[in-house]
C-alpha cells in the first residue's frame, strides 16, 4: 500500500465484499521486470514512475462472477491515472488469460520473478494511441 500509485479498487452489496483489485505504478529501475526471461528491448522495460500500472491481483467472489464485476473493477483501476499501459502476470493455465486477451491485453514474454516462483506470461495493455 505503500508503493507509489497505489490503488485499490472494492466491490460490494451492502456490506459485504464480493470482489477487489489492486496494483500500483511502476517506478524506475523497478524489479517487475527482472524475471523476464524472453528477452525484450530495452524500452519495452523501461520505466518512467507514470508509465505502467501494474495489476497485482484481481478477484471476484465465484458466485458473482459473470456480472461485469471484474470489467468495471479494471476499468476503475486504468482510470485512476494517467497511465500509458497496464501490465499483468498470470500462470499459462489461468482462465483469467482470456479475460485479460479480451480486455485487449498482449502477451510481450514469459516471466519467473523469483527463481522458486511459478512461470507466468507477461501481459501488455496499451492505454495511449
Amino acid at each position: 500500500m505503500s508503493s507509489p500509485g497505489f490503488a485499490l479498487a472494492t466491490a460490494r452489496i451492502d456490506t459485504e465484499m464480493i470482489g477487489y483489485a489492486f496494483g500500483y505504478v511502476l517506478q524506475p529501475g523497478a524489479r517487475w521486470w527482472e524475471g523476464l526471461v524472453t528477452e525484450q528491448l530495452p524500452e519495452i522495460t523501461k520505466e518512467t514512475g507514470q508509465r505502467t500500472f501494474a495489476l497485482n491481483e484481481l478477484h471476484i467472489r465465484a458466485d458473482h462472477r459473470g456480472e461485469g464485476i471484474a470489467s468495471a473493477l479494471h476499468r476503475k483501476l486504468l482510470t485512476s491515472g494517467t497511465y500509458e499501459r497496464a501490465t499483468v502476470l498470470v500462470r499459462p493455465d489461468n482462465p483469467a488469460g482470456e479475460q485479460y486477451a479480451h480486455w485487449g491485453y498482449q502477451p510481450i514474454g514469459r516471466m519467473q520473478p523469483f527463481p522458486d516462483s511459478p512461470n507466468f506470461v507477461a501481459l501488455i495493455l496499451p492505454l495511449t494511441s
